[in-house]
């Protein structure tokens, strides 16, 4: 093709290719450089407005300071942590729980210990030794009488209103058949009517130690019977069978 104006050009797009191409090879005089934005400005009345422009799109603008802090901010979030210390943040939380777990044994282990203690000054066993302590408290031995080979002691305070039994060899009781009921024999009181100081039972052979309940004040206790009642006690006992007997020698 003869490099004609491209107003004369009957392939005005081949035109445009070859002095494209012969742009590319440097190989355009001042007129056929002249042709080439002459066309373009014809395809594109815009090529020269961007042309100009390009160079200032194309100058780098410099990013705001407080922009950049931002970012670095975000990346350091989001960047992968080094093995090393993704281990070492392991150890640290595993010694964390571990150091956790010491915290809650070493309470449990307090709480349970406090439970304990709670439990054994407030067991009628610790009751019984802290009674005897007292001075003011007697200790009577119990003898079997129906139940021969039944006995124990008990200890009893006037001033406290307090007492304890402690019973071997009880045989163990049915509740829905039959109770033991103690009775507390007072100097100032009836002989007939002796106080009532409780219904138990015994649920397992061996040794029992039983809180003694009087169900009314009692001035000077002088003996005490264990008899066997209907479930629920008695108001007054026949004293058919009286289990174990403590007075003084």
């Amino acid at each position: 093709m003869s490099r004609s104006d491209l107003t004369d050009s009957t392939d005005p797009l081949a035109r445009i290719e070859e002095l494209l191409a012969d742009e590319a090879l440097s190989n355009l005089d001042s007129s056929e450089s002249a042709e080439l934005r002459a066309a373009n400005q014809k395809i594109n009345p815009f090529h020269d407005v961007v042309s100009a422009l390009t160079p200032a799109i194309a100058k780098p603008i410099a990013m705001p300071a407080d922009l950049a802090a931002r970012i670095e901010r975000s990346a350091k979030q989001h960047i992968r942590v080094p093995i090393q210390a993704i281990e070492s943040k392991a150890v640290e939380r595993s010694s964390m729980r571990i150091g956790q777990w010491a915290g809650w044994l070493v309470a449990a282990a307090a709480c349970a210990l406090l439970a304990f203690n709670t439990f054994w000054q407030t067991s009628p066993t610790a009751a019984r030794q802290q009674l005897l302590s007292n001075s003011t408290a007697v200790k009577l031995d119990f003898a079997g009488v129906a139940d021969k080979g039944a006995g124990g002691d008990v200890v009893w305070s006037d001033a406290q209103q307090e007492g304890y039994m402690r019973l071997t060899n009880l045989p163990v009781n049915d509740p829905n058949a039959w109770q033991y009921q103690l009775w507390i024999f007072d100097a100032n009181g009836n002989a007939a009517h002796p106080v009532d100081g409780g219904v138990f039972d015994v649920t397992a052979a061996g040794e029992v130690i039983v809180k003694i309940d009087p169900k009314i004040k009692v001035g000077k206790a002088t003996m005490f019977a264990v008899t066997r009642e209907k479930p629920g006690g008695t108001v007054v006992s026949d004293r058919a069978h009286i289990a174990v007997l403590a007075k003084p020698a």
